[in-house]
């Protein structure tokens, strides 16, 4: 079965990036890394809408940026949050 050239660099493109995701460093360079994507389209496409309107470009890299902050927070819940939960716990009934 033979794969079409765009699926086949797609496919290649987020391996790689689920790779960089993975080899941060620290759990705030993986979330932050995770959510890369919302902050660069917010970027692109504030300045896209920027060119035509500068106050309803900063409207949507802010609305933008609430979704970044909405991702790195959905992430830490996902993968963090129980774990940090726990560790809390220890420290405090020992």
């Amino acid at each position: 079965m033979r794969m079409n050239p765009i699926t086949l660099i797609f496919a290649m493109l987020v391996v790689i990036y689920m790779f960089w995701v993975v080899l941060g460093g620290t759990p705030a360079d993986r979330m932050h890394r995770s959510c890369v994507p919302v902050a660069l389209l917010g970027t692109i496409t504030g300045s896209l809408v920027g060119a035509a309107s500068e106050s309803a470009g900063q409207r949507t890299e802010d609305a933008f940026d609430s979704g970044y902050e909405a991702c790195v927070n959905m992430v830490w819940r996902l993968l963090y949050e129980d774990k940090d939960i726990e560790k809390r716990r220890e420290q405090y009934y020992e």
